[in-house]
């Protein structure tokens, strides 16, 4: 038993580096799409279009680039909604992942029950790299009068950390 756990012990420092840092591989994806909650137009998030110019901009930058070959698929999540009084605060969280389908042609099996799961299901989605983040910010109004744009800015600043985390595990 001492041998076993030895074993085990000597090990777990290899199994990162078995698994790897996939972000140091992608150099491209195949499509970017948005999605937005329901409840974030009470935070007057509504145009997907600005986030995602903004995060393929952003993506750009980093040298990844919009390829139609490649079969990773960026999507943006963002989420928001007001709490407190009269609504007068805006909580959003804004996530990013890279994915790819593995479809069931890919998978081989000799086990007739799963083999039936798998063509039933048709395609896998596999998260690559997956990161977050949230924030709070009071929905003042601009002095100009209009609706308040403070979770736009929230979900641009966030990401940009989720961007720079992502160049930041690039090199890790």
């Amino acid at each position: 038993m001492l041998r076993i756990i030895v074993l085990m012990m000597s090990l777990v420092p290899l199994a990162p580096a078995f698994a790897g840092n996939v972000t140091k591989e992608l150099n491209g994806y195949n499509g970017l799409s948005v999605s937005i909650s329901e409840n974030a137009a009470k935070c007057n998030l509504t145009d997907s279009a600005v986030f995602s110019d903004y995060l393929r901009e952003k993506l750009h930058d980093l040298g990844l680039k919009d390829n139609p070959n490649s079969m990773v698929h960026v999507a943006l999540g963002i989420s928001g909604t007001t709490f407190g009084l009269l609504g007068a605060h805006c909580v959003t969280h804004t996530q990013v992942s890279f994915n790819v389908l593995l479809r069931a042609e890919n998978i081989v099996t000799d086990n007739q029950t799963a083999r039936a799961a798998i063509d039933r299901l048709g395609e896998f989605p596999i998260r690559l790299w997956s990161h977050g983040a949230f924030g709070v910010k009071p929905l003042s109004q601009p002095a100009a009068g209009g609706k308040s744009m403070a979770a736009y800015d929230a979900v641009k600043n966030q990401i940009d950390l989720i961007v720079a985390r992502f160049k930041k595990s690039q090199t890790e």
